[in-house]
């Protein structure tokens, strides 16, 4: 695993007004069925989640986040409010689905962007995650939004 961690002093701002979020309260909620969908039409992961899993997370108080280009579901993201320190947050399971929105649209970390600042506006100071070794387009993706290495692994999500 690889460790990045993103604070407010480092995030690199990128807007596109076509790409937005929602947090999603519900794990009945079909925009986190479509994301799971298409994560597995792309992906064989053996971690990835279900709508159990959703159901489990958002009751032991991790949010959930899902992103849209113009109205399409194009990934989601997982946060995990009870991390280490107070001001420390845990994200993770971040899903861009390439397909929907590419870089020839704008580059995909705009989701994230408006996430993290959503976050720091609520008070949270740093923004921690991990990413598998093989995932290279993932550490690029951190990478691209102003996420640092170290060596820590927190393996903190159920």
């Amino acid at each position: 695993m690889v460790h990045y961690t993103l604070n407010q002093k480092k995030l690199v701002h990128i807007e596109n007004p076509n790409s937005q979020i929602r947090e999603i309260f519900d794990a009945t909620d079909c925009d986190i069925k479509t994301s799971i969908d298409n994560f597995n039409s792309l992906y064989d992961w053996d971690k990835m989640f279900d709508l159990k899993k959703v159901s489990r997370r958002l009751g032991y108080g991790h949010r959930l986040f899902v992103f849209y280009y113009k109205d399409l579901v194009v990934g989601h993201c997982w946060v995990n409010p009870k991390y280490g320190e107070q001001n420390d947050i845990y994200v993770y399971n971040i899903f861009v689905d390439k397909r929907i929105h590419d870089r020839t649209i704008s580059d995909s970390t705009v989701y994230l962007n408006i996430m993290a600042n959503k976050l720091f506006s609520e008070g949270f100071k740093t923004l921690h995650g991990d990413v598998e070794d093989w995932h290279k387009n993932s550490q690029s993706y951190c990478g691209r939004a102003g996420a640092t290495t170290d060596d820590f692994n927190s393996g903190v999500y159920p």
